[in-house]
C-alpha cells in the first residue's frame, strides 16, 4: 500500500512540475526558425498553392490520358460490310 502510494505521488509530483515548467506546449519552446521562402511546410499560402496545382495537374493529365486511350481504341469503320439482305432498311425476302 505504501508502495503504491509512493508511485502516486511521484507521478503526480513529475506531473505538476511539467505543467510548472510548461513542458506539454510547444509555443513556450522559442526554436528559431529557418527563412526558406521555397519551403511548402512553413507557408500555408504556398502548400494550398502546391495542393491546388498539383490537382489541376494531376486532374488534366488524367483527363488528357483518358482522351488519348479513347482516340487509340476508337472504332474502324469497315468500308465492305456484308449485310444480310433481310436485315436491311427495306428487307428483301426469298420468294418460294
Amino acid at each position: 500500500m505504501i508502495k503504491k502510494n509512493m508511485q502516486l505521488f511521484s507521478a503526480n509530483y513529475l506531473l505538476l512540475w511539467l505543467l510548472k515548467h510548461n513542458c506539454f506546449f510547444m509555443e513556450n519552446k522559442k526554436l528559431p526558425l529557418l527563412d526558406n521562402p521555397l519551403d511548402v511546410k512553413t507557408s500555408k499560402t504556398s502548400t494550398s498553392r502546391f495542393y491546388f496545382l498539383v490537382g489541376f495537374f494531376g486532374y488534366f493529365i488524367f483527363a488528357i490520358a483518358g482522351c488519348y486511350n479513347l482516340y487509340t481504341h476508337h472504332y474502324r469503320d469497315a468500308k465492305e460490310v456484308v449485310v444480310q439482305p433481310s436485315s436491311l432498311y427495306n428487307p428483301q425476302y426469298d420468294k418460294k
